[in-house]
């Protein structure tokens, strides 16, 4: 009768033992932002990450703002570039109902980790989203995507199915470049 939560429990204390063997064993440690981080870790594993040499480093995640700025203020200055034309090309393939409205973008790789179809579902599912905005999608090679990236589109497809109107509502843009893609953020 014990046995699930034993078991729950020997693991977690193995994975525990095991990233402080691991941390311990690192010349240096690369850690992602969470709320708390530094206490969490002395908690779970015993790590601190203040003491001794300077060997934990915390990479940020998420966008880089002033990339964004600098893509605004080239957008200012003109001429329009093509990751722009390409996506005022796919607005205008939209319904004239659907043209003008506010665009919600997504960007990361066409794989289950990022949820893509997740973020499309989750569109879907906000009527006040799904009527008042367009969804764009950077990312993913979409004329030879990889296995995965195919898993992600087919999901996406799914949902295209499942929800009316929806294909009109999603712009699969593709994979872009970094600079691209802070042009379409901003």
């Amino acid at each position: 009768r014990s046995f699930a939560t034993a078991d729950a429990d020997e693991a977690l204390w193995f994975r525990a033992d095991l990233v402080r063997r691991l941390a311990d064993d690192a010349r240096e440690v690369a850690l992602f932002p969470r709320p708390h981080l530094a206490q969490r870790l002395h908690e779970l594993v015993g790590i601190d990450i203040k003491a001794g040499p300077p060997r934990y480093t915390v990479v940020p995640e998420g966008i880089d703002v002033g990339r964004s700025d600098a893509a605004a203020a080239r957008l200012e200055r003109g001429p329009t570039p093509a990751v722009i034309s390409d996506l005022a090309k796919a607005i205008e393939q939209l319904p004239p109902s659907r043209q003008g409205l506010p665009v919600v973008v997504s960007v990361g790789r066409l794989h289950e980790v990022k949820g893509m179809a997740r973020v499309v579902a989750a569109f879907a599912a906000d009527e006040a989203l799904v009527a008042d905005a367009n969804l764009v999608i950077v990312g993913g090679d979409l004329s030879e995507p990889t296995p995965s990236e195919s898993e992600e589109l087919a999901a996406i497809e799914r949902l295209f199915v499942r929800h009316d109107g929806l294909r009109d509502r999603v712009i699969l843009l593709g994979r872009r470049p970094n600079d691209d893609v802070a042009l379409v953020l901003a």
